[in-house]
């Protein structure tokens, strides 16, 4: 029962902080990845994020430093993980699922 009390050692104490944990969550969840299956590597979030900035696998592997293959490739893989067929699914599957922000106009 000790371990549950607030700072001064009242049950409303930890009311009020675990509010205020809750506020912060609500805040800041609109930038958080939501739950997937998929996991991306920190090299494939790096790549889809220059997909969508409209980057060609050319301009993404010189970016990069590696090669045009080694961005085809995985490119490809994040088509099979994600189950989508074009760059322009991959970029709205991207959104949906909070690894990037959309765009506003």
């Amino acid at each position: 029962r000790q371990q549950m009390t607030g700072e001064t050692g009242k049950f409303v104490d930890l009311k009020d902080e675990l509010s205020n944990i809750k506020q912060i969550l609500r805040k800041n969840g609109a930038n958080v990845v939501k739950k997937t299956n998929v996991y991306l590597t920190l090299a494939e979030r790096e790549v889809l994020e220059y997909l969508c900035k409209g980057y060609t696998n050319g301009e993404i592997a010189e970016k990069r430093g590696v090669s045009v293959i080694g961005v085809n490739r995985m490119i490809q893989k994040m088509y099979l993980e994600t189950q989508t067929r074009t760059r322009t699914e991959l970029v709205r599957w991207a959104i949906q699922h909070g690894y990037v922000a959309a765009r506003d106009r």
